[in-house]
């Protein structure tokens, strides 16, 4: 029996099997590149706690003692922050009695327990500092005072609101 080799087969086995190699090989490449992953962090500040400054019940009738009252500002800044904080705002009190008329109830604050160190005003006259982490509380207490003897109404609720201020 006499077998004759088909030429063309041949060559069509031979180009099917490269073909298939290159696609094996095409599809075992690696490529690589670098991808960035990016952020940027700001500086910035937040208010947790702004607790009243509270002087309870005043008698204007005892002439012989000031009353205190104290309160507290607690925020936090991003690490490296600068920060300036005051309080700004007219340190007096008021009420309406019950003629209408608006009476003043005069106070101080400061930043010392002694109540001898004003509590700035303004950003001219600062508690300044820097965040050293952004999870710590930064806390100013804010102690107050009013004079004894002030001539004021019984029975009237007086109150103030000021503006704490951070800058950074």
């Amino acid at each position: 029996m006499k077998h004759s080799i088909n030429l063309s087969g041949i060559v069509f086995a031979v180009l099917l099997v490269v073909f298939a190699a290159s696609l094996n090989n095409a599809t075992a490449a690696t490529l690589s590149g670098d991808l960035q992953v990016k952020a940027t962090s700001t500086g910035s500040c937040s208010f947790k706690t702004l607790a009243a400054v509270d002087f309870g019940t005043y008698n204007p009738l005892d002439a012989s003692d000031d009353i205190d009252g104290q309160g507290s500002v607690i925020f936090n800044c991003v690490k490296g922050t600068e920060y300036k904080f005051y309080i700004d705002g007219i340190r007096t009190m008021t009420a309406t009695n019950s003629s209408g008329t608006v009476e003043e109830l005069p106070f101080t604050l400061y930043t010392d327990s002694n109540r001898s160190v004003s509590f700035p005003v303004d950003n001219t006259s600062t508690l300044t500092g820097t965040s050293e982490s952004a999870s710590a509380d930064i806390e100013y207490p804010v102690y107050g005072k009013i004079k004894a003897a002030e001539n004021v109404t019984r029975g009237l609720s007086f109150i103030a609101t000021l503006q704490a201020t951070l800058e950074y």
